[in-house]
């Protein structure tokens, strides 16, 4: 009996039992295959013989994905500089430079803004503080009011006594790097000049010494 036969009477067996028709060749295309579909009382022929000509759509589907893979696999991946567009790239690279710019540009103001700001609150303190210092306290009735100005008019000099002591080390330290570098420079130019003058004592010595070893004209030590 061939499985043809088989199939049919399957198909008959399956009517006369649920009174509808067969309409899973498709599933059973793909399923007869299976262990747990095979008849153990096939010859072993008909186990190992070729499948139905008849194609699995799932089979085809796997052939399909598995030859889709090893196309794709053979290309080498993208990179990511190759997967975005390069005017894209550029307009961004643009933009980042064009930001950058405008940051140092920004960063530039502010300190020119901080610089002013702070030579105007030091101009302002100046003058608060000559009106204090320009404050007649003979004219003020209050104590309190006296001793107030009296305290802040010897903060006031307190603190112009400090900047000028400062100011005066600074100097002092610029003039003591000015001599150092100046007493370093005549050190070196006098040992320089030591130097050579070793070097002509040496060579006039030598100079001498070859004049005394210079050997006797014979016609002077004939006349001698």
């Amino acid at each position: 009996m061939t499985k043809a036969d088989i199939l049919k009477q399957a198909k008959k067996a399956f009517y006369n039992k649920t009174h509808k028709m067969f309409n899973y060749d498709t599933a059973w295309a793909v399923l007869q295959y299976h262990e747990k579909w095979r008849d153990a009382s096939f010859p072993s022929s008909t186990k190992k013989s070729a499948p139905s000509t008849t194609p699995a759509p799932s089979s085809e589907a796997h052939a399909n994905t598995q030859t889709a893979a090893s196309d794709n696999a053979e290309d080498p991946p993208l990179s990511l500089n190759e997967m975005a567009p390069q005017p894209i790239m550029e307009k961004n690279a643009a933009e980042g430079a064009k930001q950058s710019a405008q940051f140092k540009k920004a960063n530039k103001l502010q300190e020119k803004t901080n610089k002013i700001s702070k030579l105007e609150a030091e101009l302002k303190l100046e003058q608060m503080n000559m009106s204090i210092m320009d404050k007649d306290l003979s004219t003020l009735m209050d104590p309190y009011a006296k001793e107030y100005f009296m305290t802040k008019k010897k903060a006031i000099m307190d603190e112009m006594q400090e900047k000028e002591r400062k100011k005066q080390q600074q100097s002092e330290a610029a003039l003591n790097v000015i001599t150092s570098s100046n007493d370093q420079s005549d050190s070196q130019s006098a040992s320089q000049s030591k130097g050579e003058d070793s070097k002509l004592e040496s060579k006039d010595h030598n100079s001498a010494n070859d004049e005394d070893t210079l050997p006797l004209d014979p016609l002077l030590g004939e006349l001698a």
